[in-house]
């Protein structure tokens, strides 16, 4: 025994205990790196759904142009030039949706908009949408802690 402790040698148990446990760790960083890996997937296929209309597969694109077209939606952005993919149940695609009479959803960034008049912007680069939040309704359960004094009901007997 202490010759095999002055040759720097492991015994046999101990030796199996440090690869169990390394090969533990090495297991639980697989295992983070999957699901790390899995959940960029899925960013990534939604984010090709919205861009695209669906999954990816040659059945699906064809059931979402055969879906567009009886909805009587273009299948590509309605601006002149514009070869995108509109939003779904749009005629225009994210970059142009602002021209849309119809659209509620979306207003122009106040930071691409100087002047605030709604005008036309210079650099269409910097003029993107966002999400316009003044007009959605809030779900009931959202809405219960914004008003801080809530009316009370009264009866009369």
């Amino acid at each position: 025994g202490s010759d095999a402790a002055a040759a720097g040698m492991v015994p046999q148990e101990d030796l199996i205990r440090r690869r169990l446990r390394r090969m533990k760790e090495l297991h639980a960083l697989y295992k983070d790196q999957y699901w790390r890996l899995l959940e960029d997937l899925r960013r990534r296929h939604y984010r090709y759904t919205l861009r695209n209309g669906h999954g990816g597969r040659k059945d699906e694109a064809a059931a979402a142009a055969q879906e567009r077209d009886r909805a009587g939606l273009p299948l590509t952005c309605a601006c002149a030039g514009c070869e995108a993919k509109p939003m779904p149940l749009s005629h225009h695609c994210f970059t142009h949706i602002l021209l849309d009479p119809q659209q509620v959803l979306y207003m122009k960034n106040k930071d691409s908009d100087p002047a605030g008049d709604g005008g036309a912007i210079e650099d269409e680069e910097d003029a993107f949408p966002v999400l316009c939040t003044e007009d959605l309704p809030l779900p009931l359960d959202l809405t219960d802690g914004l008003n801080p004094d809530p009316p009370t009901l009264t009866t009369t007997l």
